[in-house]
């Protein structure tokens, strides 16, 4: 019976830290060093399990590689255009420091 309470709560643990998030917040530092491939950029609230500054890593990992490079891009300008601006960005991500999307809000 222990055993089947310990194996429960290793797949419990495991569970909760591959939850889907989503966070409205403000883009305080963009670290593009990384592309063609990747960008890491900080956000002004918590994401996830990452508490507000902490590195968030764009991988676009959903996309064909045809079109990572591209997307990086265009991830890379919205970031750059919400942080000259102020304004906020969605962020939907489903692993840790790991975003999906990311969208500009008007407000």
């Amino acid at each position: 019976m222990k055993k089947i309470i310990l194996i429960l709560s290793i797949l419990a643990t495991i569970a909760s830290s591959a939850q889907a998030w989503d966070t409205t917040a403000q883009v305080t530092t963009i670290e593009p060093s990384y592309m063609s491939d990747k960008i890491l950029f900080k956000l002004n609230k918590d994401a996830g399990n990452c508490s507000a500054g902490s590195w968030l890593w764009y991988h676009g990992t959903h996309y064909q590689p045809t079109d990572l490079q591209s997307n990086v891009k265009s991830i890379h300008a919205t970031l750059l255009s919400a942080l000259l601006s102020g304004k906020n960005v969605a962020v939907h991500g489903q692993d840790n420091c790991v975003p999906i999307n990311i969208h500009q809000l008007s407000q």
